[in-house]
């Protein structure tokens, strides 16, 4: 992960970030709030947490990586898209 970094970030050094305890914090974050929204009913009671939340990031982080990486731009409802597929679901 760190060459990872050091790739991205072009600068030759390692940088000072432990990039794989960022991604647990957004992970917890992310499941607590999804765990809220099956607790008040605004989500389904069978979501599977830990799924949803490693979708969400992985998606997220490719569309980063095709951004910094290949230049292509976001669109500005990424964001809006990307949650209602989540969501929504790709289903009928």
């Amino acid at each position: 992960m760190r060459l990872l970094m050091r790739c991205e970030h072009r600068t030759g050094a390692t940088p000072e970030v432990d990039l794989q305890s960022v991604i647990r914090l957004h992970a917890s974050l992310l499941g607590r709030l999804l765990v809220e929204g099956v607790r008040t009913g605004e989500l389904r009671h069978d979501l599977p947490i830990e799924d949803s939340v490693w979708m969400l990031i992985g998606t997220v982080d490719i569309r980063v990586r095709q951004w910094h990486v290949g230049g292509v731009a976001f669109e500005p409802d990424l964001p809006r898209r990307l949650t209602d597929l989540l969501f929504s679901g790709v289903g009928r």
